[in-house]
């Protein structure tokens, strides 16, 4: 039985080829013959919706996607990873300290959904508390993956900046070339977030949503919601593909609504990984730049990047053999006038 049928739209799903479906049987029986783990990793949201489940919270159309979510993940027996999920749910923007109350709550929630069976879920059966195991978490803070989320976040801030700005298609060029040299004056490009500019100066509509204000939030509310998105697929795309589980390799599928998330990690896909003792420290990926807003421009923006490049590929080889530190009050500092300007 094809599995992906049971998918209710409008989740996605990517891995580190880009854009794919929820796996098959035959799939994870391959990976397993070859000694890889598949593991599904959800994003906040789903695990939002998992928690909403397991107290009944959740509206008729969301409950029922759910629902046959979980009963794909029971058919084909694959693995599901909420940890990142629930951090995230669990995180603010201005610390890196984890409300460890809430962080309960999801994650109790979120094991009673995963823990209802097959049957169960068939059936129709509403979650009994008594039958479902707690997922223990005791982190407290997000001290290792806060600085990069702390720089992702600032990232996203200063794109909201520019595109603040009128006439962006006349622009596009002029707006993406200003985004590339901020992130050369803070010493760090991610190619992910290069890649989301990219698109929004490039006008491209499917992108649209990941720094789209919603209703109750703020830009920075939506900067910082961006800034786990493009961590979730850093992590995806070349973090885990690197990391063994119990001395197996890794196949990880990210799960999210996000349409946007999705597209934008369909766009970057990583050529080659450096590692340093098995971590990896550096990624190289090919990027995007084929949307509308770029058609008559394409010549002048790969001449003004040619430029730029030899001087950021020279930056980073020195960077790596002096041992630079990266500069974190710099990234505080411009959080600080960001966060006035945008708002």
């Amino acid at each position: 039985m094809d599995s992906s049928s049971f998918i209710a739209k409008p989740y996605f799903y990517f891995d580190l080829t880009g854009e794919c479906n929820f796996p098959s049987p035959e799939l994870i029986d391959l990976n397993a013959r070859k000694g890889i783990v598949t593991a599904l990793v959800l994003d906040a949201n789903i695990c939002l919706n998992l928690a909403s489940y397991a107290q009944g919270k959740l509206d008729p159309i969301k409950e029922s996607m759910i629902r046959q979510f979980l009963l794909a993940v029971e058919m084909v027996k694959v693995d599901v990873v909420p940890y990142f999920g629930c951090l995230e749910l669990a995180s603010t923007r201005n610390s890196d300290q984890l409300k460890t109350d809430k962080l309960s709550g999801i994650t109790s929630n979120v094991a009673r959904a995963l823990k209802q069976s097959e049957a169960s879920l068939a059936l129709g059966h509403q979650i009994f508390p008594q039958f479902a195991d707690e997922l223990k978490m005791t982190d407290k803070s997000l001290s290792e993956a806060f600085p990069m989320l702390r720089y992702a976040y600032c990232c996203f801030l200063k794109i909201f900046e520019i595109n603040s700005r009128r006439f962006l298609k006349d622009r596009a060029v002029k707006n993406f070339i200003e985004f590339f040299d901020w992130c050369e004056s803070m010493d760090c490009h991610v190619g992910l977030i290069s890649q989301v500019a990219f698109a929004l100066f490039g006008g491209a509509k499917e992108a649209d949503k990941l720094l789209r204000v919603r209703k109750d939030k703020t830009p920075l509310d939506a900067a910082w919601g961006a800034a786990w998105d493009i961590w979730h697929c850093w992590m995806v795309q070349n973090y885990f593909p690197t990391l063994p589980v119990d001395g197996l390799s890794q196949h990880t599928i990210f799960v999210t609504e996000d349409a946007a998330a999705a597209f934008i990690a369909g766009n970057c896909l990583p050529r080659a990984i450096f590692t340093n003792t098995g971590a990896p420290f550096l990624s190289t990926s090919v990027l995007s730049y084929d949307f509308p807003y770029y058609a008559d421009k394409q010549e002048r923006l790969k001449e003004q990047l040619r430029a730029r490049d030899s001087r950021r590929l020279n930056r980073i080889l020195l960077k790596v053999i002096n041992d630079n530190k990266f500069d974190h009050a710099r990234v505080r500092n411009e959080i600080d006038r960001l966060e006035q300007t945008v708002m």
